[in-house]
């Protein structure tokens, strides 16, 4: 008996020294690939592989290269803004993706207002009985976002421009309708650009105080320049990585103080008089940032095609088209009808002499000029290569006519230099 068990206890002592060397020495081939653990997974808590790891990943013998398993396809992004901060004459990058032709909404002269914005009593009067007769004060600003509604529904743009007379500025010193419209335009999801047209700036809040909240935009793509007047920049459209068109945002001016009205316009204690040019057209120092600017982008980019974007027309604009249709102008309806032309004007064309500007726009391979302010001409006219377009008035505060309300779409093709122009005509009812 003592025999057998001093004999078992020798065997069971074998036994548990066989069992600590198995467990010291490495696995065999067939218990790697059958018996380990996942090395990411740890108590059922899935790791990030350290480095090294090829967790997740195969690699292609003949090429040597490293592919993923689990690669997910992502849409690329609707576009990507860089600020240029002046570099080869640059205020702005847009890219955008190669595979289709992009799209350019115009929105001009909504002219947000209200009538309690008025000054004194008196001019509250004059714009009740001037523009808002049958009931068209009413909710006018909900009216214009109906128009701005439909634009951007019927024209899906990749990019907004916005030609000036946003609002009223004299009607808005408390700036309410400035930050109205900013949140409208963000609400889009779509970048956007601006310049002031003559009425915008006449705000008691400033102009200063309108720009910061415009930097402050989400999706506003906007400088104030270092020039005369408070919006001009520019931005370079490229796709697949190349340079398609210059884009030129231009303050026309025109803001004014009037003496002898002193619930119209800019008072003469605006915080912000000394940035605001009274008299309308573009100044000089406007002009050789232009073509200065111009220069450098096309010595770093060569051959740009550029579109202008501002408020009040040019003269040459109009003296070209003159030329083109001689008295046929002064007489309305008057409707271009050569062959590309088209539109219609209901009041006589207009504009600033602004000197050099358009010999200036010829050199930067200008294609097409867009304009607001006059509110009964919707136009588009070739003159000496540069398609000048009158955009239709987006809202129907101030005077209009029923059949000239609605947006401009601007057409730009992918294959660069090629530029299409359509009147988007309201299909809204015309009161509320």
């Amino acid at each position: 008996m003592k025999f057998s068990l001093a004999l078992l206890l020798c065997m069971l002592s074998l036994c548990l020294v066989s069992c600590l060397c198995a467990c010291d020495r490495p696995p065999t081939e067939t218990e790697q690939s059958t018996t380990s653990p996942d090395p990411q997974t740890t108590d059922g808590v899935t790791e990030a592989p350290t480095e090294g790891d090829t967790a997740g990943e195969t690699t292609a013998a003949d090429t040597n290269e490293t592919v993923s398993e689990t690669e997910v396809e992502t849409e690329p992004p609707a576009y990507v803004l860089t600020d240029a901060e002046g570099k080869d004459g640059l205020d702005f990058v847009i890219d955008f993706p190669a595979g289709e032709d992009l799209v350019i909404l115009q929105i001009t002269d909504t002219q947000m207002q209200a009538v309690k914005g008025a000054r004194n009593a008196t001019r509250r009067t004059q714009i009740s009985n001037a523009f808002f007769s049958n009931g068209l004060g009413r909710n006018h600003n909900q009216r214009v976002w109906r128009y701005t509604d439909e634009a951007v529904e019927r024209v899906k743009p990749n990019l907004m421009v916005l030609t000036g007379d946003n609002i009223y500025g004299e009607l808005d010193d408390s700036g309410e309708m400035w930050l109205e419209l900013i949140e409208k335009m963000d609400s889009y999801g779509i970048p956007w650009c601006v310049v002031f047209g003559n009425h915008d700036n006449e705000s008691g809040k400033g102009v200063r105080w309108q720009v910061e909240q415009l930097m402050e935009s989400e999706y506003c793509i906007f400088k104030q320049g270092s020039v005369s007047g408070n919006s001009n920049y520019n931005l370079l459209i490229r796709q697949g990585g190349e340079a398609k068109y210059l884009l030129y945002m231009l303050d026309s001016n025109g803001c004014k103080v009037k003496p002898s009205n002193p619930g119209e316009g800019m008072l003469p204690d605006n915080p912000d008089i000394d940035l605001i040019v009274q008299d309308g057209g573009f100044r000089n120092d406007q002009i050789g940032w232009m073509r200065d600017s111009g220069k450098s982008i096309r010595k770093a980019y060569g051959e740009v095609p550029s579109l202008l974007f501002f408020h009040i027309p040019d003269y040459t604009a109009w003296k070209l088209t003159k030329e083109i249709y001689g008295d046929r102008m002064d007489t309305f309806p008057f409707t271009p009808d050569r062959e590309g032309d088209m539109g219609i004007s209901l009041e006589t064309l207009g504009g600033y002499d602004n000197g050099r500007f358009w010999e200036y726009a010829k050199e930067l391979d200008c294609i097409g000029m867009f304009v607001g302010h006059q509110h009964k001409v919707a136009t588009s006219i070739l003159c000496d290569g540069i398609r000048v377009t009158y955009g239709l008035k987006t809202g129907t505060y101030d005077y209009h006519s029923e059949e000239l309300l609605g947006s401009t779409k601007i057409i730009l093709s992918e294959e660069g230099g090629e530029m299409t122009v359509e009147y988007v005509h309201t299909e809204l009812s015309y009161k509320p």
